[in-house]
């Protein structure tokens, strides 16, 4: 039980509950929390907009201060000592009343309840023995946290006691029933669990280095990934699995994704372009379908910065022998992507109408990237694969991207897979 409803704490007047309000919101987080110096507030015209311009708002919060300095709350230094003129800053004395006066529960009593819920047996058997070492590496790094006084993305309680609720759902069960309806299976709440996921998430980040969410099934986020190829997709299970694609547009969800087992090409030697835009990779598989799309056997469309699960369709593709290319955008974004997928795909990945002669030749149709961008490319050319390394000194010096759409790439077809 507070202080709060301990006894009974006297009136305060509105601008002194604002000033305790003010060292509430920093307290958990300070030196002072953690027996360290005591937690100091300033610049209260960031609070009081009209301190120095309004002398009645100037006077209630003189009055404030010395009410709060008489019951002991806070200290004040004053602006060359002289009493009632100014306030250079104000210092916590009594955090425990602080919390009494303006009716919440302590930091320390609320990390006592922590402490006692993390103690519970619901923390120590979860039903999927998978995920029993992440919950115990949640509740031991959780408990040190609060051992310590450090903050922890959970703050309250009531979300440790609904984080060990989760312990009860194993991901195949979370799979099988809508976020919402397993929401109101838990708590009785259909929004609980989407408040409830991101503190979650954060948490298990900091204590075992991977999201709660993902592990149980819970982010439902639905990714997919298009391609168009020549060949066959073949899944898990019986060989006979297989679909036989003759340059027909693919558009798979990851889950489908995670069951292909392999990709085979008609070609010995295969080659598949990724492609960062929509309309561009339309046009290209309409190429690759007729047979105009030299030297490629397929074309996938990447749709901006590479998620997981194109990378897993793409690597796939790898397995398979592919050689990897991409276009994107001449702009710091696109040259950006040509890392990522590199870096996703831990083989080369070779730009293609990304070099210095195709920007040169499309600049009179170029835009303005945010300066940041720009800027953003300049500091990462070094982290770059060395073909790109030219076209990002030109996108620097310029100023400017060109997007992929404007780049006319119909036929004849001979260019290079790597142009620079």
């Amino acid at each position: 039980m507070s202080r709060a409803a301990d006894r009974n704490e006297p009136y305060l007047s509105t601008t002194a509950r604002a000033i305790l309000t003010e060292f509430a919101e920093s307290f958990p987080e300070s030196a002072h929390y953690r027996g360290g110096r005591k937690l100091r507030k300033g610049e209260w015209q960031r609070v009081f907009p009209r301190l120095d311009t309004d002398v009645e708002e100037k006077e209630r919060f003189l009055d404030a201060v010395e009410e709060l300095e008489s019951l002991g709350v806070v200290s004040v230094k004053w602006v060359r000592h002289r009493v009632r003129t100014d306030v250079d800053a104000l210092y916590l004395e009594d955090a425990e009343r602080l919390f009494a006066l303006i009716g919440r529960t302590s930091p320390e009593e609320n990390r006592a309840q922590m402490l006692d819920v993390l103690c519970g047996d619901a923390w120590s058997a979860p039903v999927d023995a998978e995920l029993r070492g992440l919950f115990a590496a949640v509740r031991t790094h959780a408990t040190a946290a609060l051992e310590e006084r450090h903050p922890l993305p959970v703050s309250a309680p009531a979300d440790l006691r609904d984080l060990a609720r989760l312990s009860a759902v194993t991901p195949h069960d979370a799979r099988l029933v809508p976020l919402r309806a397993l929401s109101v299976r838990l708590f009785g709440n259909s929004k609980r669990l989407e408040e409830l996921l991101p503190v979650a998430d954060r948490l298990t980040q900091r204590a075992a280095g991977v999201a709660l969410s993902a592990e149980l099934g819970l982010a439902r986020a639905y990714p997919d990934a298009s391609i168009a190829l020549n060949g066959r997709i073949l899944f898990d299970g019986d060989q006979r699995r297989a679909w036989t694609c003759d340059a027909e547009i693919l558009t798979l969800p990851a889950v489908t994704i995670d069951r292909i087992r392999a990709v085979e090409f008609g070609s010995p030697t295969p080659a598949l372009l990724s492609v960062e835009n929509k309309e561009t990779f339309y046009s290209l598989a309409e190429r690759l379908q007729s047979g105009m799309l030299p030297p490629f056997d397929a074309v996938a469309y990447c749709g901006g910065h590479p998620h997981a699960a194109y990378a897993k369709l793409l690597s796939r593709c790898a397995e398979a022998g592919a050689d990897i290319s991409h276009f994107g955008d001449l702009d710091p974004d696109g040259l950006m992507i040509v890392a990522e997928l590199a870096r996703m795909l831990d083989s080369p990945v070779h730009p293609f109408l990304m070099d210095v002669a195709t920007y040169r030749a499309y600049l009179p149709y170029a835009y303005d990237p945010p300066p940041s961008r720009i800027d953003l490319l300049s500091a990462s050319v070094a982290s770059l694969p060395p073909a790109l390394r030219p076209l990002a000194a030109e996108i620097v010096a310029h100023r400017k991207g060109v997007e992929q759409e404007v780049i006319d790439t119909g036929p004849p077809t001979d260019r290079s897979r790597d142009s620079a």
